[in-house]
């Protein structure tokens, strides 16, 4: 005889009940991918050095309690202090015999 409901549109309870749980697993999914961006953001935002207590002297206050000297990069080498704390994408280069380091702003 004719079957009452046609293939495919009825499932069993093991069926329902894995469907539920692949979508219970999508959903937490995300939430668990939103909570990471928003601690990753906070975390970013948090350890930024900001720029207003600067008052233009010799130190800056960079990160819980470290003290670095100020480098201003310009586009002529100039010579890193010892102890100062660089922006990334500089080009550095060493003296050898000095021991002295310089940095500019790349071209």
């Amino acid at each position: 005889s004719f079957p009452r409901h046609p293939p495919g549109l009825r499932r069993t309870a093991a069926e329902r009940l894995r469907a539920e749980l692949w979508h219970m697993e999508i959903r937490w999914g995300r939430v668990v991918a939103v909570l990471g961006a928003v601690a990753f953001v906070a975390a970013v935002v948090v350890l930024q050095p900001s720029d207003e207590d600067d008052d233009g002297g010799e130190e800056k206050r960079v990160g819980p309690g470290g003290k670095y000297k100020k480098f201003t990069p310009t586009l002529e080498y100039q010579e890193v202090p010892a102890g100062a704390a660089i922006p990334p994408g500089l080009e550095v280069r060493m003296d050898l015999a000095s021991g002295k380091s310089y940095a500019r702003i790349s071209q």
